[in-house]
């Protein structure tokens, strides 16, 4: 019926993005990581919010994103997108940043993880779930040695307020601790729930 061309693909970029339609409105995310609101009838572009740096787009940076995660609240549509270290969360209609939300619309992910940020490297590479007025998110992280631990965390759907993580490789006393052969001076991370999330409400 109609086709629409991101333009922003590269011979190295990948698009895995799994489209939403709400309220007439199709959301995806490009290769390069632009969120894209189209008419879901005409595919006519409506907006496209566009998170990257000059340096980026010069550098043609593409990005693994598996699309965006929809929650209404008090009437408005917003749209939770994660790209590198940040979280940005979207009006849906108009394609502008929440400002009320974190910091005039955006989460930092280095905080609240228990420990120095700076060695850090997380992001979320499948889109997060809201149960009640709870945003939860797995970590996409490093395969390496060193990487970081893929925790998961819950922050305030409204107002990106943090309020809970999960320890996916638990802390001294907590639950499934005695059961890892822990190594002193090694670097534990990993064990990231990458491939996104479910809810089970009751």
């Amino acid at each position: 019926v109609w086709q629409y061309n991101t333009g922003d693909h590269t011979s190295r970029s990948f698009f895995q993005s799994s489209p939403l339609i709400v309220d007439g409105f199709l959301y995806f995310v490009s290769p390069g990581g632009r969120v894209i609101a189209l008419d879901a009838e005409t595919g006519r572009e409506i907006w496209a919010f566009d998170a990257r740096t000059q340096k980026m787009i010069e550098s043609g940076y593409s990005m693994v994103s598996r699309g965006v995660c929809y929650w209404e609240a008090d009437g408005v549509g917003r749209l939770y997108y994660t790209m590198e270290m940040s979280l940005y969360v979207i009006n849906a209609k108009t394609g502008r940043l929440v400002s009320e939300f974190g910091k005039d619309g955006i989460l930092d992910f280095g905080e609240n993880l228990d420990g120095d940020p700076t060695p850090v490297f997380v992001s979320g590479a499948s889109p997060g779930v809201v149960f009640e007025d709870y945003f939860i998110l797995g970590m996409r992280i490093g395969e390496a040695s060193g990487s970081s631990p893929g925790h998961i965390r819950a922050w305030d759907a409204r107002t990106g307020e943090f309020r809970w993580i999960f320890n996916t490789i638990p802390k001294e006393g907590e639950f499934g601790d005695e059961t890892w052969e822990w190594v002193k001076g090694e670097t534990y991370g990993g064990a990231n729930p990458w491939g996104g999330l479910t809810v089970d409400e009751e």
